[in-house]
Order: C-alpha cells, then structure tokens, then sequence
C-alpha cells in the first residue's frame, strides 16, 4: 500500500511540478522579461495568485516520496543497475532544481513582485534604478528558470528511461 500511494504522490506531482518548471522556464519568464516593465504586470498576476506556493508545495512533496521511494529501492546492487542510475541521475537532476528553485528562484520572483508593488504604489514610471534591478532580477529568473527546466526535463527522461533499462 505504501508504495502505491507514494508513487501516486511521486508521480502527480512531479509530473506538475516539472511540467509548470519547464513551461515557466522555457517560455514564461522570457516573454516576461522581452516584455519589459509591461511583463511585470504579468508576472505580478502570477505571484498573486500564489504560484511559488503551489510549485513549493508540488516540489516538497515530489522529493519527500521521491526520496522515500528511493529508500525502498536502494541497495549496491540496485546502484549499479540501469535503473538505479538512471534513477539516481534523474534525482539528483530534480534535487537541483528544488535547490535552485528555492534559493533563487523564490527570492527572486518574490524580490520582482515587491519591487512592482512600490512602483506601482507611486504610480508612475520606474526610476532608473528600480527599472536596472527589474532588469538584473529578470536576468537572473530567466536564467535560474532555464537550469530548473532543463533539469526537470533531464530528471523526467531519466525517470521514464529507467523502465527500459537492463537490471
């Protein structure tokens, strides 16, 4: 029983959470920052709609019973298998975009959203400052968004190709 609800767990929301990182990651957050001070917009309706919670609650959970799972199976010999590297490259591969979603990608979205919040409270145009720390926080979501995307994407290929590999 256990294993079945930890795969449940494992699987729905990994699948949410790496779809909705490579989505966010590869195409989102450029458009968002190509569109300039307008992108902030956007990206202030996303954060209201609390999507760093959603995607902390997804990335929680996908690692806590990916972790568990991992528990179950590891032993020396399952390592060596196919599987089991396999395995153990996709976790660590999902293991870095928690990390990197976490450490930078959270405090920047929510630094991003802030700082709208204060220019839009003034009410008019950003000062050049707040218009280069926007731009220097967009760069850096951008680009913290595309190593979540590509590893959430390697993770979910070295998932899915573990079943197909020789024991």
């Amino acid at each position: 029983m256990e294993l079945w609800v930890l795969r449940l767990i494992h699987i729905t929301c990994s699948v949410l959470w790496g779809g909705w990182t490579a989505m966010v990651g590869l195409f989102l957050l450029p458009a968002i920052a190509e569109a300039g001070p307008a992108g902030g917009a956007v990206m202030a309706g996303v954060m209201k709609r609390r999507f760093t919670l959603w995607m902390n609650l997804l990335g929680v959970l996908s690692v806590l019973s990916g972790l568990r799972l991992y528990t179950i199976y590891a032993n020396a010999e399952w390592l060596k298998s196919g599987p089991g590297i396999s395995l153990t490259l996709g976790a660590v591969l999902a293991l870095v975009a928690f990390g990197v979603g976490h450490a930078v990608s959270r405090p920047t979205a929510v630094r991003m959203y802030v700082l709208q919040g204060s220019i839009k409270a003034v009410g008019g145009p950003p000062s050049a400052e707040q218009a280069g720390e926007l731009q220097r926080l967009a760069g850096r979501a951008v680009l913290a968004g595309r190593v979540n995307a590509w590893c959430s994407v390697g993770a979910a290929l070295c998932m899915a190709a573990s079943r197909f590999l020789p024991f």
